[in-house]
């Protein structure tokens, strides 16, 4: 009883905490996002006027429509992290696929993702957004501890089982880093409560795996 009250504890924490990752997600939409964007589009209006009058600012203004475009970029991939609005229509692999697109462009990694065949359709209804946070805080773990300019996240069925791995090179961490680390608490909290087993295999200067195994459904 103490065991399945602890994982309906953990299952209410994360429900919060998606929630709250929700709200934060349309705030940032409803404000900085569209302020930014309009910003964008007043510098475009005014790029225009000047080149008409070959205005020197020009390259000032220039340089104003660039980094407002990379502040919108940045945010809008910051959206998609914190709540992936288009998850519910989203099949699994699909998920992983855009995550590993956006995370190697946000940490300037070669990031790849390979899914089984017979994975492909998978909906993982009951655990995607679970599976989507673990994938997404090991590349950021991976990324945390350096060296890592390699990550390939893996997609595929073994024993009845459907199996997630995260594997990237660069130096790996302790068993005792492992316990300690915030975002390894968070990976092994949320297989817990869909029922799955998180396994971290590390060698030093050699890379690390991230593995999470969970019941395969007839879906």
């Amino acid at each position: 009883r103490d065991a399945s009250g602890r994982i309906a504890f953990e299952k209410q924490v994360a429900d919060s905490s998606e929630k709250i990752r929700s709200q934060l997600a349309e705030e940032l939409h409803d404000a900085l996002s569209q302020d930014i964007s309009s910003i964008s589009l007043l510098i475009a209006c005014l790029k225009k006027k000047l080149k008409k009058s070959e205005n020197t600012v020009i390259k000032d203004v220039i340089s104003l429509e660039f980094l407002s475009q990379r502040a919108l970029l940045s945010i809008r991939r910051m959206l998609f992290n914190l709540f992936p609005t288009n998850i519910e229509k989203m099949k699994l692999p699909e998920i992983l696929e855009h995550l590993a697109a956006t995370e190697e462009r946000l940490f300037k990694v070669n990031c790849r993702f390979e899914c089984d065949k017979c994975m492909r359709n998978v909906t993982g209804e009951a655990v995607k957004k679970h599976i989507y946070r673990i994938a997404q805080e090991a590349i950021a773990n991976a990324c945390r501890h350096g060296n890592v300019n390699q990550i390939v996240i893996k997609l595929f069925p073994q024993d009845g089982m459907n199996v997630l791995s995260i594997e990237y090179n660069g130096g790996g961490f302790s068993k005792a880093d492992g316990k300690k680390d915030m975002g390894i608490c968070i990976m092994r909290h949320r297989a817990r409560v869909i029922g799955a087993k998180l396994d971290i295999t590390a060698q030093k200067n050699k890379g690390t795996a991230v593995v999470c195994k969970w019941k395969a459904e007839n879906e």
